[in-house]
């Protein structure tokens, strides 16, 4: 069994092709197709994936595509031919995550209310199209606080580099919540969106009537 281009991993998302080349008794290439009953597995690690339909070549090697899905430590590629297990050295393969998806990423706050002049620290922690939790940065993320009476100012975004993304949201006028949001590349996240409320700071003698 070989993974085409041999590569170490795959994102979720995309594929690689996989490939049984049949070889007789003495590891002789076998040059015709003809074999049924070929199932491939992917098992082993955490890392999982769906395989398509098997092809037969005609030239005595069958293939198959391999999506990756979930993220995590390399399996193991292996197949049966007739329910007998190919014992030859199998491949691993490990899923990574792909690209950062605004329909599935979401946003927190450490804390749904601030005091006047206080701060919340807002975290956008970006996933995938299949929930994988992203490990590196590089997308450009935009915080915004929309409705309510509460007003109040958000920091420039930080890029921490490992799929987060934070910026600070500074309390000024007390009043009804607003809504935190984000934009990743200029579109909205649609996951479940926090509120945050600011309230009144302590008392100051120079502003009391």
């Amino acid at each position: 069994i070989a993974i085409t281009g041999n590569p170490p991993t795959v994102a979720a998302g995309s594929t690689v092709q996989v490939i049984i080349t049949s070889r007789d008794a003495a590891g002789n290439a076998i040059s015709t197709g003809g074999l049924t009953s070929i199932v491939f597995d992917f098992s082993g690690g955490t890392s999982t994936g769906s395989f398509s339909a098997v092809t037969d070549n005609a030239d005595g090697t069958y293939s198959a595509v391999l999506t990756g899905l979930i993220a995590g430590t390399a399996s193991t590629i292996s197949a049966t031919i007739g329910g007998v297990p190919v014992t030859s050295t199998l491949p691993t393969l490990a899923v990574v995550p792909g690209p950062i998806s605004p329909a599935h990423s979401e946003l927190n706050l450490s804390s749904g209310t601030v005091i006047s002049g206080n701060t919340v620290t807002l975290t956008l922690t970006g996933k995938d199209v299949y929930g994988n939790t992203l490990i590196s940065g590089g997308s450009t993320v935009a915080f915004l606080a929309t409705g309510g009476t509460s007003t109040g100012a958000i920091s420039a975004t930080t890029d921490n580099g490992n799929g987060t993304y934070n910026a600070t949201f500074t309390g000024v006028l007390a009043g009804t919540a607003k809504t935190i949001s984000a934009t990743i590349g200029g579109s909205p996240i649609t996951t479940t969106l926090p509120t945050l409320v600011v309230t009144p700071g302590p008392f100051s003698p120079a502003n009391s009537l």
